[in-house]
Parts: C-alpha cells; structure tokens; sequence
C-alpha cells in the first residue's frame, strides 16, 4: 500500500475517533432516546450525531477501498461485509 493511501487511512482514523469524542462530550446529558425529542436544540443535537455516524460509517468504507479489503480482515470480530 502506498504512503498516499496510509495517510489516508489514518487521516480517516483520527477524523473518527474526533468524532466519537464529540458524540460522548455532546450527550452526556442525554439519558434517554426521548431526550433527543424534548426541545429543538436537542433534536439538532441528535442531527448532528446522525451526520457524524453517517461520516463515520462512509470513512469505514472508504478505508475498506483504500487498502484493498485486507485491513479489516486483520480485525475478525467486526463481522463480515454484508
């Protein structure tokens, strides 16, 4: 695999767990689903979750293609692609 695409992927990484951080610092007020529903900022709250999961789950992707399906390969208890 070519240091363009190693860049690439842990770009990607460090872009994900960004993300997670910002999800767990985000919602720690957040005791229930319903939570979500109570007020306007929350319910932007929870869009805004939903686009970092989506980016999250298209880096995922992404990174599967960059390195050719045999990173994850390297991680068996992640399931299979579907």
């Amino acid at each position: 695999m070519c240091d363009d695409k190693r860049y690439r992927i842990l770009e990607l990484t460090d872009m994900m767990l960004d993300s997670i951080h910002v999800i767990q610092s985000r919602t720690s007020q957040i005791k229930s689903a319903n939570d979500f529903l109570l007020t306007p900022d929350n319910t932007f709250l929870l869009d805004g979750i939903c686009m970092k999961l989506i980016f999250m789950g298209e880096s995922v992707k992404t990174i599967d293609r960059l390195s050719a399906g045999k990173l994850f390969l390297l991680f068996p208890f992640l399931g299979k692609k579907s």
